[in-house]
């Protein structure tokens, strides 16, 4: 009986690995660059990147850069700290259903990308810029695909998000 269970075990093993061939996972680095540009020209540029496979449960991923910007509620003086709320603002990234086939990428990409317009003394009544984008895209490997774009309604500013895709071995 001993030997069955150990014959048991090992052929449950090779099932497992040659699964594991037929269908091997595939991973990537994901460089998602988010430009202000003006004029077609780039005024400031800032890069986030993680990984991802195409393992069944792998295919979900975030980025999440940022802080919290300290508002006035009140308009007394001197301000305590109790009349202050705090808004976040920053770039985040959602990226869920990866895929790879035909040499391309295909995933759901929400992005968000918010930031504080102005001085810092404006702190009391501050100007939020917000971009938000939400969609399936997809990408050839290994070339910079813009993904996202839109105007500043209040600028001759663009934001442009692109994304590389590239094959880790």
């Amino acid at each position: 009986m001993k030997n069955l269970t150990v014959f048991t075990l090992t052929l449950v093993s090779a099932l497992s690995l040659a699964a594991a061939d037929a269908n091997p996972s595939v991973f990537y680095k994901l460089d998602f660059t988010v430009r202000d540009m003006e004029a077609g020209k780039t005024i400031e540029s800032h890069t986030y990147s993680t990984r991802m496979g195409t393992l069944q449960g792998n295919s979900n991923a975030s980025i999440r850069t940022g802080g919290k910007v300290p508002v006035s509620t009140s308009t007394d003086s001197p301000l305590t700290a109790s009349q202050f709320t705090y808004i976040e603002v920053g770039t985040n990234f959602d990226l869920r259903h990866f895929s790879e086939a035909g040499g391309e990428v295909s995933l759901e990409v929400v992005a968000e990308v918010s930031s504080i317009v102005g001085s810092p003394e404006r702190l009391n009544r501050p100007i939020i810029r917000q971009n938000k984008w939400n969609s399936v895209i997809s990408a050839k490997i290994g070339k910079p695909t813009v993904i996202f774009s839109s105007d500043d309604l209040t600028t001759k500013r663009q934001m442009v998000v692109e994304m590389t895709a590239t094959p880790i071995h």
